[in-house]
């Protein structure tokens, strides 16, 4: 939900979400414009953020065919990437993968630079 809370140096506020979201939102400071973070609102812990060089890890996926969404704060939805070699598409960013029952390396994800440069 919309908010616009003040909250101190050091300080937190909560707030409650009744659904999920399609993307992460983007939380901003009115006072400091170089501060915002992302907060995505799952009904499960399945997500990660990519770590500065690239990789990541979602821990615990059960076993199965599961729909991964990919997403850049930068270039939005990705449609195209190239996984672990292979060009694939994806519609809204979401791609289905098939995972393994101890875990599935999905192996590099390639994406176009110029996506970046919107």
């Amino acid at each position: 939900p919309p908010s616009n809370s003040l909250v101190p140096a050091g300080g937190s506020a909560a707030l409650k979400f009744s659904s999920e979201e399609a993307i992460p939102a983007q939380v901003t400071c009115n006072i400091h414009p170089w501060m915002k973070a992302w907060v995505l609102v799952r009904p499960n812990p399945y997500a990660a953020v990519s770590k500065a060089d690239g990789t990541f890890e979602i821990k615990g996926v059960p076993a199965g065919e599961v729909e991964l969404q990919f997403w850049h704060e930068k270039a939005g939805y990705l449609a195209e990437m190239t996984i672990g070699g292979k060009a694939e598409k994806a519609s809204k960013g979401r791609k289905k993968v098939s995972v393994a029952a101890g875990g599935t390396d999905l192996g590099d994800i390639v994406l176009d630079a110029a996506i970046f440069k919107k």
